[in-house]
């Protein structure tokens, strides 16, 4: 197992890196410093050039702004609306975002569209194919490059708004307990001077690529072995841990979320569960799950118990739905998860 240097953070787990641009460079860049004015007010501020935001529980994030999604049941939904003025001069405004982060399940869930509302308009800015929604971590990966949001420039007497709809699908039963922040950055350049034929995007540095974040290394990590053929949805303790799980400082604990029982000789037999994995009592710094057997019901080629792999990729805290045994009708004797302790950003965009 890695050690903690080398583990997603907290930070990482729920928003990435997210430092783009937080100083600008380049003179009239408008992305410097982003301060709490109020509950409901942020101030981007650089040189001649401000950016003012209302919103109504949106936060400083280090440089980006945006806001928690939690606490969320399948069917759920929400907006949240982002009112952003210029201040002092009329500039040209970008939009970015940072790749989604190595670890978020609520992101891969989670549906979003982004509407920009102007005076005499409202565009849909995402996704561009339609009137629906896609996931929050589509969202990520479609702004790295940036966007221009004026249609022109934008002076301090115009009005522009982002809006933010969002909803978890109503099949999403398995994501409870779990949060997320949607952000994004605001870029500023004043028009001054600078013909539009000119105009480059103000980013300080070339936008990521956004790899598909591989598992390099799915370790074994524990077992826990159902008494009575019956799961509960509750937290278990491991009947034994592997190789440096066994070891380390770490606490480790399987909590069932979900079941689904038969009834089987008068008596409920679990055939089926969802299941999250703590780490030191916290899904949230949790090493990600990468594979998960299910033993259940004897294998006719080995003449031992049938065990079923499944596989989570990419790597997350739960898993997506239950899993079942083999069958589907034998109970579960055995759960055994693996977690990925090292990661690689090679792959396509």
């Amino acid at each position: 197992m890695t050690d903690d240097a080398t583990r997603p953070t907290r930070r990482q787990l729920l928003q990435g890196a997210v430092g783009i641009g937080a100083t600008g460079a380049t003179a009239g860049i408008a992305a410097a410093h982003v301060s709490q004015q109020d509950s409901s007010s942020i101030l981007i501020r650089s040189g001649a050039v401000s950016i003012h935001v209302d919103c109504s529980r949106c936060f400083d994030a280090g440089g980006p702004v945006g806001f928690t999604v939690g606490d969320l049941e399948p069917g759920d939904s929400g907006t949240e609306t982002f009112d952003i003025s210029i201040e002092e001069n009329s500039s040209r405004l970008w939009f970015r975002t940072d790749c989604p982060p190595v670890v978020d399940p609520l992101g891969e869930a989670v549906q979003l569209r982004l509407l920009a509302e102007r005076e005499t308009s409202t565009e849909q800015l995402f996704p561009t194919t339609d009137d629906g929604f896609a996931s929050l971590e589509a969202f990520n990966n479609a702004f790295t490059d940036g966007i221009r949001l004026d249609e022109q420039c934008l002076s301090p007497a115009d009005e522009l708004s982002l809006i933010l709809e969002y909803e978890l699908p109503s099949d999403a039963t398995w994501s409870a307990d779990l949060e997320t922040e949607i952000t994004f950055e605001l870029f500023a350049k004043q028009c001054r001077n600078i013909p539009e034929a000119d105009v480059k995007p103000p980013f300080e540095s070339e936008p990521p690529s956004c790899p598909k974040r591989r598992c390099l290394d799915c370790q074994k990590l524990g077992t826990v072995a159902v008494q009575a053929n019956q799961l509960e949805p509750e937290t278990y303790s491991f009947d034994e841990l592997y190789g440096s799980f066994e070891t380390d400082s770490h606490e480790y604990r399987l909590e069932v979320l979900t079941v689904t029982n038969k009834v089987d000789t008068g008596r409920d037999e679990t055939v089926c569960a969802s299941f999250r994995l703590l780490e030191d009592g916290a899904e949230s710094a949790s090493t990600p799950l990468c594979q998960v057997e299910i033993a259940g019901g004897p294998d006719p080629e080995t003449e031992g118990p049938a065990t079923k792999a499944e596989p989570l990729e990419p790597p997350t805290t739960r898993t997506h739905g239950e899993l079942c045994t083999a069958d589907g009708t034998a109970a579960i004797s055995t759960v055994t998860v693996y977690a990925c302790t090292e990661w690689t950003d090679e792959g396509e965009k």
